[in-house]
């Protein structure tokens, strides 16, 4: 997402805390920072055309609205229209903690 190849379109989220904490302020180096008015359970998603092989997620805080920040998230993925939890090789959702 860096590198801005991917349309700020494609990095939604049904919750923003304001105008200033846009889902596409989410980019890795971005002066600002995403901010979901939810304080649980909240969410980004980007949106890829056709299959890509992910092989690192980041997460960066920071920014003047750093208050809140991740502290562990999943993943999940969209095929043929079906939802699916990333998981480890025994089935468990796999959960990554941020500190």
């Amino acid at each position: 997402m860096r590198n801005g190849k991917i349309n700020d379109t494609k990095i939604t989220s049904p919750s923003i805390r304001d105008s200033n904490t846009q889902p596409h302020h989410a980019r890795r180096g971005h002066p600002t920072t995403w901010c979901s008015a939810a304080r649980r359970f909240s969410y980004i998603q980007v949106e890829l055309d056709g299959e890509h092989v992910i092989r690192a997620v980041t997460v960066e805080g920071g920014g003047v609205q750093a208050l809140m920040w991740v502290t562990s998230y999943t993943i999940s993925y969209r095929r043929d229209g079906s939802w699916t939890w990333y998981t480890d090789q025994g089935g468990k959702k796999k959960v990554s903690l941020s500190y």
